[in-house]
């Protein structure tokens, strides 16, 4: 048993992520800015004794600070952390767009990433079997009209993982990214395409990827299901 945290568990994504770990055997903190969100996914699973909620932001140095500090109280060391974090936006093509939306945007999809990785990245990098993964999609390496940041954010945090892989090189970590190239069928937004990536095929790769160490420094691009290793 590995003891993981989701930041952004309680999202779309993340719940398949959260739901997949937990059936592997692992004991997951989840993590959210919503109360009633992972109050919520608790009941949606069953309220596991696995399962473990801590409710914060994380956009901030300060705030990452005390999210470090309710996982310490938890009684916890973790092993691993999944950054299942961003939502969606679209908006103005670039050449019409305002600076503090830009700005905002950015702040999301890519800072906090760097904030995450950073704070918990320090813990992880002498401790042996720890992990890291970034949740990624398909902006990253697709440039998507009026989704301008959100692409701009996707290819920064592709570097961002590179970097942070460079520069530890060498210590217990592990740190890959994993990026879906195509929609994401989920629990409220279903897809009949039997090919179609689910949260849950993220969630038992994500599982793969904390429990296999041979697997370090990979950035894994998956489009449809039958792509994904059994």
């Amino acid at each position: 048993m590995k003891t993981i945290l989701v930041a952004g568990g309680a999202g779309e994504v993340g719940e398949g992520i959260v739901k997949q770990l937990l059936s592997r055997g692992h004991r997951v903190l989840v993590q959210s800015r919503s109360a009633d969100k992972i109050d919520s996914l608790k009941q949606r699973l069953g309220n596991p004794e696995n399962l473990h909620l801590v409710v914060g932001e994380i956009g901030s140095e300060s705030q990452i600070a005390d999210l470090k500090e309710a996982v310490k109280s938890s009684g916890f060391e973790l092993d691993s952390v999944v950054a299942s974090i961003g939502s969606w936006w679209s908006g103005p093509k670039l050449i019409d767009l305002d600076l503090t939306t830009f700005n905002d945007v950015m702040a999301e999809r890519l800072t906090t990433h760097f904030l995450v990785a950073k704070a918990f990245l320090s813990d992880l990098q002498d401790r042996p079997g720890s992990s890291y993964v970034f949740i990624h999609g398909a902006s990253g390496f697709i440039p998507i009209p009026n989704s301008g940041p959100v692409s701009i954010a996707g290819a920064a945090q592709v570097m961002l993982k590179n970097v942070f892989v460079k520069e530890l090189e060498g210590k217990q970590v592990r740190i890959n990214l994993l990026s879906m190239m195509s929609s994401i069928a989920t629990r409220s937004h279903p897809n009949a395409d039997t090919e179609a990536l689910t949260s849950t095929d993220v969630g038992d790769y994500v599982g793969v990827l904390v429990e296999r160490a041979e697997i370090s420094g990979q950035t894994i691009k998956f489009t449809h299901r039958r792509e994904i290793p059994s």
